[in-house]
């Protein structure tokens, strides 16, 4: 269980400030934290990183985004990007909890780690 007390903000982070690019269903909570830096070593370099946590069901799940670039790169892009992942994960069923039952009773129905790699693949496409 997360601790308590930090949870309203991980929460309001993705319904109310910098990772709200994350926000993906109404009726499933996100829970996640930004973060942008500048490389001082080497000029105009900049990272962002969003860490998310997601409980859905028996599902949980925590995915980091980190991101490095120009002027453009940020904690509320990567926010975005991470958002996509999830969008995905749930088109592809991921977090249904029968989905647990149907792999293991459908040989042709995919594995979780196949439904990962599609939601990844789903990114980059």
């Amino acid at each position: 269980e997360l601790i308590p007390e930090i949870k309203p903000g991980l929460f309001g982070a993705v319904e109310y400030g910098t990772g709200r690019r994350a926000g993906y269903e109404q009726d499933e909570s996100l829970l996640g934290k930004t973060g942008t830096c500048t490389d001082h070593e080497r000029t105009g370099t900049h990272m962002g990183w969003f860490t998310s946590f997601n409980e859905f069901g028996r599902r949980k799940l925590v995915v980091t985004v980190m991101l490095t670039g120009g002027r453009a790169v940020s904690g509320p892009v990567a926010s975005g990007v991470a958002g996509n992942f999830f969008r995905n994960l749930s088109r592809v069923n991921y977090f249904e909890d029968d989905m647990i039952s149907s792999v293991k009773t459908a040989p042709a129905a995919k594995s979780t780690t196949e439904r990962i790699v599609s939601a990844i693949t789903g990114l980059i496409k």
